[in-house]
């Protein structure tokens, strides 16, 4: 490998520079060809504020829930330390009253309607700070190999350089660690470049691909539901059951257990009636 500091010798490259990686320049660079990355763009658009609360609304918290829905919003609630609660509002990113939400009067207004989020503007004049949007999402998926197979050898991918999600599900932490957990298993147990390259792929595309589709998917539903755009065919037994998760979950805290455990990456989802282990 060539860096600005000469030339370097060594029998791995561990590809760890976030979803603006350059490695794909360098490998065309060298004669190889280009990685195929798969890229979802996110329908969705997030405005969020700060607020500092009073005890009295950290106490009320346990008892509404964190996350509330209607035809065209959803609205999250994230208790934090110091006495923080960040509000995020969700909408299509074609939504024609995105741009009033960054004035803070419009979004306090909106927030106190929904019972995540109406707590604390309802009850205390302590916001943190103005109103931050996020848009322009998406989810990308940059394996090191391709329907021809490897594109190279001595290579491999952790975190966002192979699959950056969107946060809804705050995966990419998670994602990031249990890649890098497993190249530092597989360096232990074999030091044939080849095999390295094949076993890592395949792990990466049997443990890690389940839960990009996952977030692709909860994207697409959601995106599609808040901008009211017209189903593209008759629902299916499993479009219907990913419709009514979310409101079941809301209201039954057996389907909230199973949500719980998807969010924290201990399962990827019910599957022909039953759950499908992570």
């Amino acid at each position: 490998m060539r860096t600005t500091g000469g030339r370097v010798d060594t029998d791995l490259l561990v590809d760890a520079a976030g979803r603006r990686s350059p490695l794909a320049g360098w490998l065309t660079a060298v004669g190889a060809r280009p990685p195929e990355t798969e890229t979802h763009r996110v329908g969705l658009a997030y405005a969020c504020r700060w607020y500092r609360t009073p005890a009295r609304v950290t106490a009320l918290l346990p008892h509404v829930p964190y996350t509330s829905a209607t035809p065209h919003a959803l609205s999250i609630a994230f208790p934090s330390d110091n006495d923080l609660l960040g509000a995020a509002l969700v909408c299509a990113v074609g939504d024609p009253t995105l741009p009033a939400l960054r004035e803070p009067a419009v979004f306090d207004a909106l927030a106190r309607l929904f019972p995540s989020t109406g707590a604390c503007p309802a009850t205390t004049p302590w916001p943190v700070g103005g109103v931050h949007v996020m848009a322009g999402l998406d989810n990308r998926w940059s394996p090191p190999s391709d329907g021809a197979g490897r594109v190279a050898t001595g290579v491999v991918r952790v975190g966002d350089a192979l699959v950056h999600t969107n946060p809804t599900l705050t995966q990419g932490i998670s994602l990031a660690l249990w890649a890098a957990e497993h190249v530092a298993e597989l360096v232990g147990r074999t030091s044939d470049p080849v095999e390295l390259a094949v076993l890592h792929d395949r792990w990466t595309r049997d443990r890690l691909k389940p839960w990009f589709d996952l977030q692709v998917a909860a994207d697409r539903d959601n995106g599609a539901r808040l901008s009211g755009a017209p189903a593209a065919g008759p629902a299916d037994d499993e479009a219907r059951r990913r419709a009514a998760r979310f409101p079941a979950a809301l209201d039954d805290p057996v389907v909230m257990r199973a949500w719980a455990q998807v969010w924290h990456m201990c399962r990827t989802w019910f599957r022909a009636g039953r759950a499908s282990s992570g």
